[in-house]
């Protein structure tokens, strides 16, 4: 039973190192699939550790260390805690990706500039940090052209 209680201590230094990376990978790291891999391991913690905690409960006297420092209790709230960083950090996300503005794109399309008939319509995409602007065609390919200051 040692084992599995050690076990529960990796666990949860598992639980609180995956938070502490989380604050520390970048922005442009942070998509879709990261909140959802980030997630799904935290969930993997959890189930793994409560499948423990029931094991443990069962052959363990509740005067063992395991129960008497409240260990699952601090592992819950651990887990509480980068259950919310990873919500908050996912809502910020979304947020971003609903104001392409504030991401520094700038979605650009005039009235004057609708296809004629016969011309693809295309979409253009100023990067501010370059001099370049994307047009993406309705037949699914690239445009390229370098603006003039």
């Amino acid at each position: 039973m040692a084992e599995l209680i050690d076990m529960q201590a990796i666990i949860y230094d598992s639980i609180v190192k995956l938070g502490i990376n989380i604050k520390k990978d970048s922005v442009e790291r942070k998509t879709l699939d990261y909140f959802k891999r980030r997630l799904n391991t935290l969930e993997e913690y959890w189930t793994e550790y409560e499948g423990n905690h029931d094991r443990i409960t069962g052959e363990v006297s509740q005067t063992n260390s395991y129960f008497v420092n409240r260990e699952r209790e601090k592992t819950m709230k651990a887990y509480e805690e980068v259950k919310a960083l990873i919500n908050q950090q996912y809502q910020k996300f979304l947020h971003k990706t609903a104001n392409p503005i504030e991401q520094g794109k700038t979605p650009y399309k005039a009235a004057w500039d609708a296809p004629q008939p016969g011309e693809e319509e295309a979409t253009a995409v100023v990067e501010p940090s370059s001099q370049t602007l994307i047009l993406k065609t309705s037949t699914g390919t690239n445009i390229k052209a370098h603006c003039l200051n």
